[in-house]
């Protein structure tokens, strides 16, 4: 969503409800670079009651972003959105975390 919003010029005016978005983002990016490294030295079971617990959150958080749009707004955002995630692989997710690619 948040390329999405970029690339429409949208992103720039949402300020609290894409700052929930956001960090709901962060939480999910934090899971995949624990899970990225190794064995043992992170909580993992936390890790995912976490990681659900944010997951859960996301149609919400999702919704009130696109709440904030008008609906032919919302509609050219959900057309791109899906035009963005058929643009994407696995590895674009670990693309804004540092030096980390998932082991094999």
């Amino acid at each position: 969503m948040f390329r999405a919003l970029d690339s429409l010029g949208l992103a720039q005016s949402l300020p609290a409800a894409l700052r929930r978005l956001m960090d709901l983002d962060a939480d999910c990016a934090e899971a995949l670079w624990v899970l990225s490294r190794s064995r043992g030295r992170h909580d993992l079971a936390a890790m995912e009651r976490d990681t659900r617990a944010s997951l859960a959150k996301l149609p919400a958080a999702r919704a009130a972003v696109a709440a904030l749009f008008s609906a032919d707004e919302q509609a050219l955002l959900d057309r791109r959105v899906e035009l963005v995630r058929m643009t994407l692989s696995d590895a674009d997710a670990y693309d804004d975390l540092p030096s980390t690619r998932p082991r094999r």
